[in-house]
């Protein structure tokens, strides 16, 4: 592909306010967008809690440095300025994900507070590969603003500050997307009816023309739980998704603090399989998904013990086992994991560590990073001799959080995370590019 990596560069521009919650999605032709949650706009107002109302933010880079926007020519050269994802800026916004298609066309999803009321939904917008708003419609909804993702259950559309729109009852939070190479998506979302037990919901499209410069927005599968239950039990938390062209999907959430996840086929959505690891210890929280193409996948979590670890496992897509074990230092309090997979079926992982600095005193924390490679024994081994778990921030100064990931079929990956390099408690976005699965600028 025509990926390259990249060295440590700051992802944001505007440097006022606080930016977090990172995603990233990447292409096999160099093209990379990252989005964020932002509150650098001043103009939105502020919250009924007297917080200010944040924005979600964007920013398109090329790889390949054949467009020369970069006065360095160093890669990822930018394709954009920063901008506006949410085209109504009321309320708050928060939380998103974002994934793209082949040709650079991407989709956005996050949770919205768009009345200003603490009552949230799951927002979509599409944007065409060079930032431009793509004309969507989803079902009676002109999404060139963005849209409701999920449907309105009743005729009435609530007024907000003048304006009608969809809202639903209950909450909607913690989206997650997953988008194969035509452009099909998948999106799942905790979904918390009013005074209930919140429960993963999903929800499959696909884009279609529309013959007047627009494009419909149709259901793949209609939205559903995806435990196939009316109610949960108990709460479910924290999904996560991944999808391959040939329609295979996985979805992974946390519940009663176990690892839960299921194996469906979008042409055949009420068919699912139970996915578990050989290990009988499920505990775990704040999962994680990665797929490639072939079908190859990894489920990756937080494991608490004495100390919280990254536990990982991953299987073929006839179904071998790929890798069952703990991929990070047993001494190092370690969360938020993340992965992605390559065509071959190894997996690059990242997580945030946390460890005593140098004074052994104050808790540091930093992203490390770590690959698995496909060995004679058809499994994904940790124990390649260039394979050492290595500190993704270059500059170790405050704390780096809330990664992020994504990876081309070959492997070159894209980390993004929160940082407080400075040590002041305001944080903005920074990222890194890896040439290849063992290998970085």
């Amino acid at each position: 592909d025509n990926y390259h990596g990249f060295a440590l560069r700051s992802i944001n521009s505007d440097r006022n306010g606080e930016q977090l919650n990172p995603a990233v999605a990447v292409n096999d032709n160099g093209m990379m967008v990252a989005v964020w949650e932002d509150d650098s706009n001043d103009k939105d107002g502020q919250s009924k809690d007297g917080q200010s109302n944040h924005d979600i933010m964007g920013r398109i880079f090329y790889s390949d440095c054949k467009i020369p926007n970069d006065s360095n020519n160093n890669p990822p050269c930018l394709n954009s300025k920063e901008f506006t994802v949410n085209g109504i800026t009321k309320g708050n916004q928060m939380t998103p994900a974002v994934a793209m298609d082949k040709d650079g066309n991407f989709v956005v999803v996050w949770a919205d507070d768009i009345c200003n009321d603490k009552g949230y939904d799951i927002w979509m917008r599409g944007f065409n590969a060079d930032g431009s708003p793509r004309k969507l419609k989803l079902r009676d909804q002109d999404c060139n603003n963005g849209c409701l993702l999920h449907p309105n259950p009743g005729p009435d559309k609530q007024k907000c500050d003048g304006t009608e729109i969809y809202t639903i009852n209950g909450q909607q939070r913690n989206p997650a997307i997953a988008m194969a190479s035509d452009g099909q998506f998948v999106v799942v979302w905790e979904h918390k009816p009013k005074d209930g037990i919140a429960q993963i919901w999903m929800s499959g499209f696909k884009i279609e023309p529309d013959g007047d410069d627009s494009t419909i927005v149709s259901e793949l599968f209609s939205e559903q739980s995806v435990d196939g239950q009316i109610e949960a039990q108990t709460d479910q938390l924290n999904p996560s998704v991944a999808l391959n062209d040939k329609g295979k999907l996985v979805v992974v959430w946390e519940e009663n603090s176990s690892i839960k996840a299921k194996e469906f086929k979008t042409n055949d959505i009420k068919v699912s399989v139970d996915i578990k690891n050989n290990d009988e210890d499920t505990s775990g929280n704040n999962p994680a998904v990665g797929m490639n193409n072939n079908g190859d996948f990894y489920i990756v979590y937080e494991r608490h013990n004495n100390v919280s670890q990254i536990f990982a496992f991953g299987y073929s897509a006839n179904g071998n086992q790929l890798l069952e074990r703990h991929i990070s230092n047993p001494t190092d309090g370690s969360t938020n994991p993340s992965v992605c997979v390559n065509e071959k079926g190894e997996a690059i992982f990242v997580w945030m560590s946390a460890n005593k600095g140098e004074d052994k005193m104050l808790e540091k924390k930093d992203l490390k990073r770590r690959a698995c490679f496909i060995n004679d024994k058809a499994e994904c081994s940790l124990e390649d001799v260039n394979n050492k778990t290595h500190v993704v921030n270059t500059i170790k100064e405050g704390d780096q959080d809330q990664p992020a990931m994504a990876c081309t079929s070959t492997g070159h990956s894209v980390i993004l995370w929160r940082d407080d390099m400075e040590n002041n408690n305001d944080h903005e976005i920074y990222g890194r590019g890896y040439d290849e699965m063992g290998k970085r600028p």
